[in-house]
């Protein structure tokens, strides 16, 4: 049997195809089920190893899910959130997978926001699991590389609890996050090659990639304005401080702390906020969650206001 041929999320990338062993694996993770999260560093195939296995599973019949945990390549809701998607058709492009849930971490890094990542990346596949999706794909960050990398990973495998950990390395360097779960009775871990014809991308091109995909999530925004007597700001902020940094990202909670959608700050008054957001009825939003990131509608990221205090 030949191995399937993966398209590149980019679309001038060469198609690829998986070593027939590896396809052999996919076959026997999709059967399996459950909960199977990603490992490896930036460029290695993660975004096609996940299609891949929604793809393979839907064709199988399952129900299937992704939970987007790369904050600074989302293709599941715009970069600084965490999205989850639920495809019901074989897709090319994991973007064509709508948004079901949101989770908001303010950022297009995880390095200074370890507890929201691990939290939001737990919550998503908990709801995966509630809908009833017997495969869920959780996709993760190129961030392995470090002691700070190590801890993310850790506490996100102890969060998530997967059934399977599919490690895609170059050569060894995914071993120090493993070790501690290669033991009987653990996830079962799986080690894959790079994904043949992966192409390597600039920082320019990621950044391109981020404007692109926060360009498209702010295309049908519009201007809401968000009354002090409604809503609060987490963390707690005087709006002179706000007025220093303006067009912040930001995350509309409602009364559980669930993210509604993603918005950017446009200015603060000691009355109220105004937000560009593409959430059309803003009557449920119960705090606005300040990010790190500066940007505008059309994806131009201006830098991160200084953090005070």
């Amino acid at each position: 049997m030949e191995p399937p041929v993966i398209m590149s999320d980019d679309a001038y990338a060469p198609q690829a195809t998986w070593p027939e062993e590896t396809s052999r694996v996919l076959d026997r993770v999709v059967e399996r089920g459950g909960t199977v999260l990603l490992l490896g560093a930036t460029d290695t195939g993660k975004s096609m190893l996940a299609r891949e296995l929604l793809n393979r599973g839907l064709h199988a019949g399952k129900s299937v899910a992704l939970v987007d945990a790369d904050v600074g390549q989302s293709d599941i809701g715009p970069p600084t959130t965490i999205g989850l998607g639920i495809p019901e058709t074989p897709v090319t492009h994991l973007a064509q997978v709508p948004p079901r849930r949101l989770y908001f971490v303010g950022d297009t890094t995880p390095a200074r926001h370890l507890l929201p990542v691990v939290l939001g990346t737990s919550l998503l596949a908990i709801a995966a699991r509630s809908r009833g999706c017997r495969l869920i794909v959780v996709d993760t960050t190129g961030m392995v590389f470090g002691r700070l990398a190590a801890t993310l990973k850790f506490h996100k495998i102890q969060a998530v609890r997967p059934r399977c950990i599919l490690a895609i390395q170059a050569r060894r360097e995914l071993e120090p996050i493993l070790r501690p779960f290669a033991r009987p009775g653990g996830p079962v871990l799986v080690r894959l090659p790079v994904a043949p014809g992966v192409r390597v991308k600039s920082p320019q091109a990621r950044a391109e990639n981020r404007k692109r995909s926060f360009a498209a999530y702010f295309s049908s925004a519009h201007e809401q304005h968000l009354s002090y007597s409604r809503v609060s700001l987490w963390p707690p902020t005087l709006p002179k401080v706000l007025g220093d940094a303006p067009q912040r990202i930001c995350g509309l909670l409602d009364a559980h702390g669930e993210t509604l959608a993603a918005g950017i700050l446009l200015s603060a008054n000691d009355s109220g906020l105004t937000v560009l957001t593409p959430l059309a009825d803003i009557a449920q939003v119960a705090t606005v969650q300040l990010g790190d990131l500066q940007v505008t509608p059309q994806g131009e990221e201006l830098g991160r206001p200084a953090r005070r205090g």
